[in-house]
């Protein structure tokens, strides 16, 4: 078989015994036929030398058995019957204008889906006309054919001069020099399924909730190819896509996250690290940036910032090389080297500041000293406020709501003459139980991060005289076994459904901290360098509690040795040993009790013979605030899929997915848009679950930092 001058020519021993044009595929056919049947060529040999598959040979041998050679000449007589009747145009019409999908008006009618496919191409059924910001443009359309895919972008990035995927080389060049500020987001290309692209649809949101809110005033980084504005959108997007740290970057693609960043790629582990640490240097701007995100917070929900939940948070330090003092860790239930952060929620959970701490002063101390002179400087505070101690008709500036470790009776009479309402559990107050009669099911809000349940509990209110100068609310909640639990609160005129709701919803905080070190790494190490605690901060004397622990343990084996000298059937040899044990240890206890009462029990940090150490906190803060923000925007993102879900509530898993999801990432300069097609999850009931969440993202008209593009959010066809 050869090819000249646009003829096919067949040759048999060299000499030629059939011919056809090249574009006549029925003669194609027939000598397909009569090459099998005629000179016995097996099927499989002729769909290799006529590249076709093997359906087709079979095909063609079956005709030119039954028919011979003009069969594939014969016009075929009558009308073909259709499908798609006049009724079926109609009601399909009728489907696609009520929204319905293709595949679905096709499974409805009972037609095939290709077949209803094609008379929509076709004219032949009336397609609805788009909006302007769904439609598809010529140019859309043209993009969308020019798009790059995966595999030819990751080789096209496997060969870049400077390292993997870095295609701007004039850019770098001059930002190594230092001239060049920043490089801004461009978006020039269509690229198809980029890796974690459904990160992008928590832009919106990212930005609502603050992430670039005052930074061009209290943020700067020098001159190079990285911005702050890239910087922060980047940790961001890495904490949504749960890569737990930066050294995780090694083992993603530099490409796609550039494209979603609007660059040529991501920085690199070392790059991101120095970023950081740039950006960590003044730590009077990181202060200045975390008030300006309280203050957006506490405006954006007033009502529940004006209850706050205030709880200690301990970072264990893993590492060898650090001598940090150790914090009791509740979780663990061991006293392990750690630092604290009190940490202060809005009611229902969502993170609003946290008070970094080198020495643990316990909740009282850092309540009365720190808390409340940082909120009376942000103007949470009034000053002077009202005295709810002699008026029982007036509203506190802000209520308290924290566990038994802040009970002070003492430290809520000063906070009640100042206007601060409190919220906690009675400790260490035995009495009564009071009569069931005096219980009454009362409908109590429960307070979540994305939602405001309710359930039923039994309550009861009477009031209880804490101070000579102080009387409190005292309410207790009936359990089902019958235990009494009293709460205590100084806010004369909170209902009492709310105040028993708000404290039952002071586990919104601890189910914070469990999901935030979970999700996202919260209590890795940010940063490998430690810093030397403050030298005239006083400490507890290592000696004294080595002393301590000597004389509690000395007193133990006392009390043993005293429990066993009491038993009646001890032999007097055995006695006699007992008591010589008994008259060494006393005397051994002696000194070590008076010592003790001399050695101080606390000491100034620069007194000890190996300085005590604190993980550096200013980084710590970036990375903190940056997850913060990512935490909120998750929470905020919840609220459209929670409705669309109903009973059965994922929206958490749903998000996480969603964010890692793959997109395609189509440029349009001439409308100016940006549009993010998501190729969406497992099923078609998880997509329909975010229909609510793309009617806000593109009711936001959110245009993407840096550019003048607006995002637009849809599914992929």
């Amino acid at each position: 078989m050869s090819s000249q001058d646009g003829m096919t020519c067949y040759l048999d021993n060299l000499e030629p015994i059939f011919a056809h044009p090249d574009k006549d595929q029925i003669s194609r056919r027939v000598i397909m036929g009569m090459l099998h049947v005629v000179n016995h060529i097996s099927q499989k040999r002729l769909a290799e030398v006529f590249e076709v598959h093997r359906n087709t040979v079979s095909n063609s041998v079956t005709r030119y058995r039954v028919g011979g050679s003009g069969s594939f000449y014969q016009k075929k007589s009558g009308r073909r019957r259709t499908v798609l009747t006049p009724k079926v145009i109609k009601q399909g019409s009728q489907l696609l204008a009520e929204g319905m999908s293709q595949r679905g008006a096709a499974k409805v009618l009972g037609i095939n889906w290709v077949t209803f496919h094609l008379g929509c191409k076709a004219g032949v059924i009336t397609m609805p006309s788009k909006s302007s910001d769904s439609m598809e443009t010529p140019e859309s359309k043209e993009r969308s054919l020019q798009a790059t895919e995966r595999s030819e972008r990751n080789t096209k990035d496997r060969h870049t001069p400077m390292g993997r995927a870095t295609h701007d080389v004039m850019g770098r060049q001059l930002a190594a020099r230092g001239k060049l500020e920043e490089v801004k987001p461009i978006f020039n290309q269509a690229h198809k399924a980029v890796e974690n692209g459904g990160v992008l649809t928590a832009l919106p949101f990212l930005l609502q909730e603050g992430l670039l809110r005052g930074v061009e005033t209290n943020l700067k980084l020098s001159n190079g190819y990285y911005g702050v504005t890239s910087i922060l959108n980047f940790l961001a997007f890495l904490s949504l896509a749960r890569v737990r740290n930066p050294e995780a970057l090694r083992y993603e693609a530099p490409g796609e996250w550039g494209i979603i960043l609007g660059l040529d790629r991501c920085p690199e582990v070392k790059t991101l690290r120095q970023k950081i640490q740039e950006l960590s240097e003044n730590q009077q701007d990181i202060k200045a940036w975390q008030n300006n995100l309280f203050q957006h917070w506490v405006n954006q929900t007033p009502e529940a910032a004006a209850t706050l939940l205030i709880d200690g948070h301990s970072k264990v330090y893993t590492g060898r090389k650090g001598n940090l003092p150790k914090h009791y860790v509740s979780r663990e239930k061991l006293c392990l080297p750690a630092t604290v952060g009190y940490w202060l929620n809005a009611l229902g959970g969502c993170p609003l500041m946290c008070l970094h701490q080198a020495l643990d002063p316990q909740m009282v101390t850092m309540i009365e000293q720190e808390i409340v002179p940082e909120l009376r400087q942000l103007g949470k505070v009034d000053d002077p406020g009202p005295d709810l101690s002699q008026n029982q008709s007036v509203a506190p500036s802000i209520t308290l709501i924290f566990d038994r470790e802040g009970w002070s009776p003492q430290l809520f009479e000063k906070l009640a003459k100042v206007g601060i309402a409190v919220i906690t559990w009675i400790k260490n107050r035995q009495s009564e139980d009071w009569p069931s009669s005096a219980f009454q099911e009362t409908e109590v809000p429960i307070y979540g991060p994305a939602e405001t349940l309710s359930r039923k509990e039994w309550l009861a209110e009477q009031s209880l005289q804490l101070t000579p100068r102080l009387k409190v609310r005292e309410i207790r909640k009936l359990t089902d076994k019958g235990r009494q639990l009293s709460i205590m609160t100084t806010h004369p005129t909170l209902p009492l459904s709310k105040v028993a709701g708000s404290m039952l919803s002071r586990w919104s905080q601890e189910n914070f901290f469990k999901y935030m070190r979970q999700e996202f790494n919260w209590d890795a190490l940010t940063t490998q360098g430690l810093e030397e605690i403050d030298p005239d901060s006083q400490v507890v004397n290592p000696e004294a509690s080595q002393l301590n622990k000597k004389v509690k343990r000395t007193q133990q084996r006392l009390g043993q040795l005293r429990n066993r000298l009491s038993e009646t059937t001890m032999s007097s040899k055995v006695e006699i040993k007992y008591r010589t044990q008994l008259t060494q240890l006393e005397t051994e206890l002696q000194p070590m009790k008076a010592e003790l009462k001399v050695i101080p029990t606390h000491v100034k940090a620069g007194q000890l013979s190996k300085p005590l150490q604190t993980l550096p906190s200013v980084d710590r803060m970036i990375y903190e605030t940056v997850r913060m923000i990512a935490y909120r925007t998750e929470v905020r993102m919840m609220s459209p899929i929670i409705l669309a879900q109903g009973k059965k509530r994922n929206a958490r898993k749903l998000l996480q997915a969603w964010y890692q999801a793959k997109a395609n990432i189509i440029p349009e300069k001439r409308n100016k848009l940006l549009r993010v097609q998501v190729l969406g999850l497992g099923s078609h009931g998880l997509d329909q679950s975010l229909a609510g969440l793309f009617s806000e993202l593109n009711a936001s008209a959110t245009i993407y930092p840096g550019t003048d593009l607006r995002m637009f959010y849809k599914l992929a066809d």
